[in-house]
């Protein structure tokens, strides 16, 4: 993730090309404070401390986090507090990321065998078993669990986050031999996967579950390379990938034509712990 020059705010910084996660995270302070007032039982969940704690297990850096909130550092996945301390938890697009690329070097590509996508969804539904399980010890009787992220309606429709990696790959296999060995750990679920892995936990009732859509894909291009340069240039060297977003600026129009007919969503969860 690109920090930029100084204070993290350099052309294609993270900070500065990523209004499709800020948006996201503005929308879900509103989306918080609602379900704080229409689905927090403060008498219940304060009934044995005067100290209300909210959690943000985060999206990156800059704008996204909730600034009056304190961060935790460590994997968002695992175990981070003391049982029954939190009675709000928050974590807006970073739940996508998987803790780790699945068993076997397993490389994932449009058009990959069926194998390959199961052995994905498989590290998917571990790693988010873990959250809920974590998230069920920490959060107090009553408290709130949010969460947005990117997801599609159906698994027959595809996400323009995917079309976008598809896109970017398309110029990288006409420059380096070592696209065969890179991969990105990360997963676009189905809305009904998320459904099924909380209801599967027992320990939340499902207050909402909803889309929503993402933003603009003009831009397309700058946030990706905010968000993947560091770990594209780890693989790459720093002239490939110099050369692979000057390609991909020149090709944009050909992505931003193929998203036209591609119907793009997010998904906002509120659970309650029962």
């Amino acid at each position: 993730m690109n920090g930029g020059s100084g204070s993290g705010s350099g052309t294609y910084s993270y900070a500065r090309n990523s209004t499709w996660q800020r948006n996201g995270a503005a929308a879900m302070e509103d989306a918080l404070k609602e379900a704080a007032m229409e689905s927090l039982d403060l008498q219940k969940v304060l009934c044995d401390s005067n100290t209300f704690v909210v959690a943000d297990l985060g999206c990156s850096v800059g704008h996204h986090h909730r600034s009056p909130w304190e961060e935790q550092a460590g994997s968002f996945y695992g175990s981070l507090f003391p049982s029954s301390s939190i009675h709000i938890a928050y974590s807006s697009s970073a739940l996508n990321w998987l803790s780790k690329v699945p068993e076997g070097s397993i490389i994932h590509y449009n058009g990959a065998p069926d194998a390959v996508a199961s052995a994905y969804e498989a590290q998917f539904e571990e790693d988010m078993e873990v959250f809920f399980r974590c998230r069920a010890r920490e959060i107090a009787a009553g408290g709130l669990m949010l969460f947005s992220m990117a997801a599609v309606p159906s698994r027959d429709v595809q996400h323009p986050v995917a079309l976008m990696y598809t896109f970017i790959e398309s110029i990288l296999i006409d420059m380096v031999k070592e696209v065969d060995s890179f991969n990105l750990p990360i997963v676009l679920p189905s809305i009904e996967e998320i459904r099924r892995l909380a209801e599967k936990n027992k320990c939340f009732e499902i207050v909402k579950m909803e889309n929503a859509m993402e933003g603009e894909t003009k831009i397309a291009v700058m946030h990706l390379r905010a968000g993947l340069e560091g770990t594209l240039t780890n693989h790459f060297g720093n002239e490939i990938v110099e050369q692979v977003f000057e390609r991909a600026m020149q090709q944009h129009h050909n992505l931003q034509s193929t998203q036209i007919h591609t119907s793009s969503a997010g998904i906002f969860v509120v659970l309650r712990r029962h």
